[in-house]
């Protein structure tokens, strides 16, 4: 048994308060994962969201031209 003052307790409670902060981060997300961008902006990436953002737009821009190749048939 451990006794109070062993050091793997300052490690254990470091450890758990990363992977409670982690776990808050993630069911957030979840929450919010509808909207993936406004996930991206809160997270505070900045590289991920604008990376996001133009894929959005470029897939947007795509399905709209392949509604109109496919209304033209």
């Amino acid at each position: 048994m451990l006794s109070a003052s062993a050091p793997i307790f300052g490690n254990l409670a470091t450890a758990t308060s990363r992977a409670l902060a982690g776990l808050q981060r993630s069911v957030g997300r979840t929450l919010r994962s509808s909207d993936a961008l406004a996930s991206l902006r809160d997270a505070g990436d900045g590289g991920q969201f604008s990376y996001a953002a133009r894929m959005e737009g470029n897939t947007r821009a795509k399905n709209a031209m392949l509604q109109g190749m496919q209304n033209a048939v």
